[in-house]
């Protein structure tokens, strides 16, 4: 049970579990039987008792892996299978059933909801006996172009070994351009998580990418990668990033109560709440967000700020412009304001990878 005192984050949820549960309840309603409960009188038991919470406790027991065959992942050969718009959900749901990939079309009711409008091609590589049994990737068509593309590890992203495999068959697609940029960062974020175990050194353009100075990683789940802060955690990060921008690992902060007069870098979101009065002076990077709605100390920002890699709030009563040597906003510009006749900054146009918003903050003083 969570209170407010309850730190530990919220477990991720488990799609294929969840179908399972929504299924099991919904038959249980219409007074219908279900075949997941055949000869299975614990998981019957728990039906009978209606409690979503256990039954959903029990589908996550039964969704999850006791361990990884990591040896058994690197056999990529197998095949791909398409399931048609229309076709019978059963034998979609089978061949997923067992197989903990996380996907909630292992539930029948939802492949039938999927198949109505898609069509559903899997990718399943050799197991053990060298049949083509273990689900890898799926890729969900619908009238003609990608809707979604699955893998098996956590978060529904791509396991190590399968990039290739995908990638070769998104060349039959023809909206294959826009998964280009992810399948190429997952195979660079695979090569750097190998490089890590291995103890070897990254190079300068793999820390970049690391750290996601250019771009964004993109992946294919629905979350980031975990891999990218997992390998993060197990680095010295204030000398990468001083690697990166060429600077002294004690220039670069980590957390707001590590700024001071000297720091060039800052790692992070930059949250600045009233109590912060100035900005470092030398302060040339901010590997996140600047923050600075509602402070009512800072009037503006280091004239040596080049680059905010996500995006800007600012409050135009308080910063009358930016800096003429920014160069890069990598996310939303947030200009809020309590005179909407106030003009926007000029020298913005250039710079703003993601939108410019203008907002009207209530003045509640």
């Amino acid at each position: 049970m969570r209170d407010k005192h309850t730190v530990n984050p919220f477990p991720e949820l488990n799609y294929e579990a969840l179908a399972y549960t929504i299924d099991v309840i919904a038959k249980k309603a219409k007074g219908e039987s279900t075949s997941l409960a055949e000869n299975n009188p614990e998981l019957e038991k728990l039906i009978q008792g209606e409690n979503f919470g256990k039954i959903y406790g029990y589908f996550i027991d039964k969704s999850t892996p006791s361990e990884t065959n990591d040896e058994l992942l690197k056999t990529t050969k197998g095949r791909w299978v398409k399931y048609e718009k229309g076709s019978d959900p059963k034998t979609l749901a089978e061949s997923l059933r067992g197989h903990f990939t996380g996907w909630c079309i292992a539930s029948e009711p939802t492949a039938k909801t999927y198949l109505t409008n898609s069509d559903f091609w899997i990718y399943s590589s050799h197991d053990k006996n060298g049949e083509p049994s273990k689900p890898r990737a799926g890729i969900e068509i619908k009238e003609g172009e990608i809707a979604a593309i699955h893998g098996i590890a956590k978060g529904q992203n791509l396991d190590p070994y399968i990039a290739d495999v995908l990638e070769k068959k998104l060349e039959e697609f023809p909206d294959k351009e826009k998964y280009k940029k992810k399948t190429a960062d997952m195979k660079l974020l695979t090569e750097i998580d190998n490089k890590q175990k291995k103890g070897e050194k990254l190079t300068l353009n793999e820390l970049k990418f690391l750290y996601e100075i250019d771009s964004k990683i993109e992946g294919f789940g629905l979350q980031n990668d975990p891999r990218i802060e997992e390998i993060k955690k197990q680095r010295d990060n204030r000398k990468d990033l001083a690697d990166i921008f060429n600077c002294r690992p004690k220039q670069v902060a980590l957390n707001i109560n590590e700024l001071n007069k000297t720091t060039i870098v800052f790692w992070g979101n930059l949250i600045c709440e009233s109590q912060i009065r100035e900005l470092p002076p030398k302060l040339t990077h901010i590997v996140g967000a600047l923050h600075l709605a509602g402070n009512t100390h800072i009037t503006e920002l280091p004239a040596t700020l080049t680059h905010i890699y996500r995006y800007l709030d600012i409050d135009k009563s308080k910063i009358k412009k930016l800096p003429t040597n920014l160069l890069h906003i990598g996310g939303n510009l947030i200009i809020s304001s309590k005179n909407q006749s106030q003009e926007l900054p000029t020298n913005i146009s250039d710079i703003v990878k993601g939108k410019i918003i203008k907002v009207m903050r209530h003045n509640n003083e």
